[in-house]
């Protein structure tokens, strides 16, 4: 998804967001530049934390139905997750 604020949604004199990644461009709400750059900015933040989430997931141990498999030896420590976010974010 690629979302932009676009003037003039469909010749008309309204504006909004819109996913300019299909053709046509997908209208996702009318709004005034402002709260457009909010809202991308929220979407933008979002698909950080997604993305971090499912980095971060990859630590951890497949659970079987009673929980953790506790046998498993784990080859990651904190710090590695740690610099798993603080490269998501741009510290590193």
């Amino acid at each position: 998804m690629t979302l932009e604020f676009v003037t003039r949604l469909n010749g008309t004199e309204s504006s909004g967001i819109a996913d300019v990644s299909q053709i046509p461009p997908m209208i996702i709400c009318l709004c005034g530049e402002e709260n457009a750059k909010k809202i991308i900015s929220a979407f933008i933040k979002s698909d950080k934390w997604d993305k971090l989430d499912k980095e971060i997931s990859h630590y951890y141990l497949e659970e079987d139905d009673e929980g953790y498999d506790e046998d498993e030896e784990m080859d990651y420590n904190l710090c590695d997750i740690g610099e798993t976010a603080a490269q998501a974010f741009g510290y590193l």
